[in-house]
């Protein structure tokens, strides 16, 4: 078991700030300016249902957002925001694709980060709130 703070043996990288991270309690994902999941924490899988190896690399919109956009928080309009603004928004209950074929409610945290000097995205801290026996 992982203990707060403490980098386990085999970390996912020889930066300790980025294994705090990976291995926080909390769900946190990030994709770069073209959509692509780049970072996504073990705390994730709980969530989501993919491994990391699964989710990295793929578009987040295809991956985890549900092809019925009227499942979807109206605040996620605001998205464009973040970045433009430079603010973070709260999305309270919103609906994400599970791996396992399912829709989760999910609560979520979204504000920019730099992926590169002067490029932004998005990064977001998520926290389910429930499963919906729905297929997407």
């Amino acid at each position: 078991p992982f203990e707060e703070g403490v980098v386990p043996n085999g970390p996912v990288s020889q930066h300790s700030h980025v294994n705090r991270l990976y291995y926080a309690k909390t769900a946190i994902l990030t994709h770069d300016e073209n959509g692509i999941l780049n970072f996504y924490n073990r705390a994730t899988i709980d969530v989501f249902g993919f491994q990391p190896e699964e989710a990295i690399g793929q578009p987040s919109k295809e991956l985890l957002v549900p092809k019925d956009r009227s499942l979807i928080n109206e605040r996620e309009a605001e998205l464009e925001k973040v970045l433009k603004e430079m603010i973070k928004i709260e999305v309270p209950r919103t609906k994400r694709n599970h791996k396992d074929g399912y829709l989760v409610d999910i609560h979520a945290w979204v504000f920019p980060y730099e992926v590169r000097l002067g490029q932004f995205s998005h990064c977001a801290i998520v926290r389910r709130l429930e499963s919906i026996a729905t297929s997407t």
